[in-house]
Parts: structure tokens; sequence; C-alpha cells
């Protein structure tokens, strides 16, 4: 009896083992799971002294970057500018006039209260409710019907005051929008250079300009004429004042009726050109040439604190070097009487005027600085223009610099100050390199006077209309 019981007890007992085990196995997958999400001690400890050094070295960065402006340019205004730096930027939109009319209505009527942008010449609106402008709709074409943009940037094509019929270049033109701005100006007669170096970002280019501009032979009609004047052309109701964008302004065009046809865009080419090489996009060629430059990008910058941990003075030092190899070749693409505009969005006078008198005192042709005055903004001594949001509407930064280039191949008066210059298309790029090297070099009292005489040489280009008595 007792045998045949301990027969039976053993067998329960296996039975139990295994039972064991193929519930541990059914629920081992599961528990290992479960366990991973629950961090130790030990892993939870790491993770926070990671992060309280990474939030070390941005209060660090931020105090670096803080500090250099203001000792080098902006002083006690630097806090605030910070403050409103770090903020949102103030939503921005102009619409598309290669759209329909009553697709840029709907957009207006969804999107209102907005405001009429003060002093910007395109159809551009921004709102002050803190909210966001919804996503533009297609017309009947595919044609979207307006771009969200910063109000500063269009400043930048309005400055480049393109005619009709011009030929305009857009020497670092992705993604597009200054680009698309341009366009509201030409007409079937003018065309677009949009060049970005970048392919990623060239493919981002062409899918703008595909999205916003009409195939020239697939524009369908729909719309009217004299409504589409009123609703987005590039002189619809100027105003000195802030006008809010109510369902009535949209609703005074008139409605659609079946005579419109889309306008015939300019011809736009994009290309991927390196826009620092000598002669890229010829001499002597455009209109107008618009260089929206590289640069240190300082409100990004700040909100990005893997970037900003790696910022330094030295930045902008190599950033200005670039550009001024950009602006020279962007003056030499420029016909005699052509118009270029410059413009970065950085803080620093290195990156913005500095760059401007450099080159100015190092070219072989005359450029002079055309004065700008907006209605938001700050004129740079030099005779450019500084949108910053402190000041700026919360839009900004955006430096605007504007040049007309002479026609004669030497300044008359300075010629003697050009006897060592190369005369090629980016000459100013040799001489700018040169001053760099002789810094390094530690040539001090040397390297300063003639820094200062070609700052000296710039302003007298500038006021005497490159160097003309």
């Amino acid at each position: 009896m007792l045998s045949v019981l301990a027969r039976g007890g053993l067998i329960l007992s296996r039975q139990w083992h295994i039972a064991r085990c193929d519930a541990h196995l059914w629920l081992a997958p599961g528990l290992r799971a479960f366990h991973a999400t629950i961090p130790s001690k030990k892993a939870s400890k790491n993770a926070e002294k990671r992060a309280k050094k990474e939030a070390e070295a941005t209060r660090a960065a931020q105090k670096l970057f803080a500090v250099h402006f203001e000792r080098e340019q902006f002083g006690s205004r630097m806090p605030g500018l910070v403050e409103a730096l770090e903020k949102d930027s103030a939503p921005g939109a102009f619409l598309n006039r290669y759209s329909a009319t009553e697709t840029r209505i709907a957009y207006l009527i969804n999107n209102a209260p907005a405001e009429r942008c003060v002093g910007v010449s395109l159809p551009s609106f921004t709102k002050r409710d803190g909210r966001v402008f919804t996503g533009a709709q297609p017309d009947r074409n595919g044609t979207l019907c307006a771009y969200h943009i910063d109000a500063a940037s269009l400043l930048a094509a309005q400055a480049l005051e393109p005619k009709p019929d011009d030929s305009v270049l857009d020497m670092c033109a992705a993604p597009g929008g200054k680009s698309l701005a341009i366009a509201q100006f030409l007409s079937a007669g003018g065309s677009i250079t949009a060049n970005d170096v970048s392919p990623s970002r060239r493919k981002r280019l062409a899918d703008v300009m595909s999205l916003y501009l009409p195939s020239r032979d697939k524009r369908r009609r729909g719309g009217d004429a004299e409504g589409d004047a009123c609703a987005g052309g590039v002189t619809v109701c100027p105003r000195e004042a802030p006008t809010p964008a109510t369902v009535a302004d949209a609703s005074a065009a008139p409605p659609a009726t079946g005579d419109w046809e889309a306008p015939v865009p300019p011809t736009v080419r994009i290309t991927g050109f390196d826009a620092t090489m000598q002669g890229a996009f010829g001499s002597d060629t455009f209109d107008r040439v618009l260089l929206d430059a590289p640069c240190s990008s300082d409100r990004h910058l700040l909100r990005d604190p893997e970037e900003l941990a790696k910022w330094g003075p030295g930045r902008i030092k190599a950033n200005a070097a670039r550009q001024a190899a950009l602006l020279a070749c962007a003056l030499d693409a420029a016909r005699p009487g052509g118009t270029v505009v410059y413009s970065t969005c950085a803080l620093s006078n290195r990156e913005n005027d500095d760059v401007v008198a450099r080159v100015l005192a190092r070219l072989p042709f005359p450029a002079v600085v055309v004065p700008l005055a907006f209605a938001f903004g700050e004129a740079t001594p030099l005779g450019g223009w500084h949108v910053l949001p402190d000041t700026g509407l919360g839009f900004g930064p955006l430096y605007i610099c504007k040049l007309v280039k002479g026609t004669s191949t030497v300044p008359r008066g300075i010629r003697g100050d050009y006897s060592n210059v190369v005369p090629v298309a980016c000459a100013a790029e040799t001489a700018v390199r040169a001053a760099e090297r002789c810094t390094a070099a530690g040539a001090g009292a040397a390297c300063s006077r003639e820094t200062n005489t070609s700052a000296e040489r710039a302003q007298r280009v500038h006021t005497r209309g490159g160097g003309t008595e």
C-alpha cells in the first residue's frame, strides 16, 4: 500500500514539475519584457546624471552665447533679445497669385482672424492670437494657395524689386520660400535660376516650385481675372496700418466665374552649383541676384541644445569668410547696373555689415549700398536693415543689405587701392583669406590698420557712389 502511494506521489510530483516548467516557458517572455521596462536603480541614477550633465552644458552654452553678444554688440538689450529669440516666431503666410481666387478666399476665411503684415508689398498675413495658419489647400490645378514663411523673409524679395521680365538668380534658394516670393513679382517673360548645392535641399526646392507654380502647358480655367488681381496680386490694397483679414475682406474679391486662366509663371531653372566657385553663373548675367547666405541661424541655434553646445565665436568667423566669397560671386553674376540683395538670419555684425564692407573694399568694380527702410526693424550703420524679434513684431532675425553694381571696371578715385587685387569674379575671397592669414600670423597693428583702412574705403564707396566724385 505504501509503495503504491509512493509511486502515485512521484507521478504527481513529476506532472506538477512539468506543468510548472510549461508555465515558466509560457510566462518567461512576458516577464522578461515587463522587467525590461523597469529600470534598475543604477540605470536610473546614470540617466539622471546624464540629463543633469546635459542641462549644465546647455546652460553654459547659453551663457557663453549671451555674454558674447552682450559684450560684442547688444549690451543690456541682450537678455530681452534672447527671451524673444527663444519664443516661437510670429506666424506668417503669403497668398500665391498663381492659385485660383476662390481657393485663396477660402484660405483666408478658414484662417480668420488674421492681420495684413504692415509694410510688406506681397499679400501676407500674421496672427496675434497665438495660433498658427492651417495648411494651404490646392486649387483645381493642384497649385497650393498660400506659403507659410516668416514675414521678415519677404522683405528680402521686396528689397530686390524684381520687374516682370527680369532674370533673377537665387544663389542659395532652398527650401524655396524666397524664390516663390520673387516669382510673385515676375511674368511669363521673367526667369528664376534657383540654385542650391545640396541634393536633398535641392529636391525640396524643386517640390516647392512644382507645388506652387502651375505648369505652363496644363493650366486650367477657373476664377475671375479682376478677382485674381484683387485677392492675390502684388499691388493688392496697400495699407499703412494693420488690417484684419476678416471674412468680409476675403469676400470683397468677386467669386469665380470660369472666365479666368491661371497666370503664366516665369521660367524656373533649378541648378546645383557651388556658389563660391568663380564664374559658376557667368559674369554680368542677371538683372537681380538674391544671396540668402548660409549663416549662424541664431534663433534655431538657441532652440537646439546639441547644436548650441558646439557653438563658439569661431563659427561666426568661418561663416563670414564663406559669406564674403558668396557675396563677391553674387556681385560678379549681376549685370552692370543690376541689383544684389545680401541677407542672413544671423545676429552678428560680423556676418552682416562687416561682410559687405570687406567685399566692397576689395572688389575690382564699383558697387553701392542702397539704404533700406521698412515698417518694422532697424537700420544698420552701413545702410542695411536688421529685423530682430524683440522690436520686429516677433519676426526675424533677418539682415538685408541692398547693393547696386556699377558699370566701370575699377572705381575712379581709388584705383590705386585695387592694384594688388586679382581681377576675377571672386577676388574678394582671395583678399579675405589673406587678411585672415595675416591675423593668424599675429601681425597685430599692421593688420588692424589694414582693417580700418578697408572699412573707411567701403564707407567712401557707399557714400560717394562707388568712389566717383
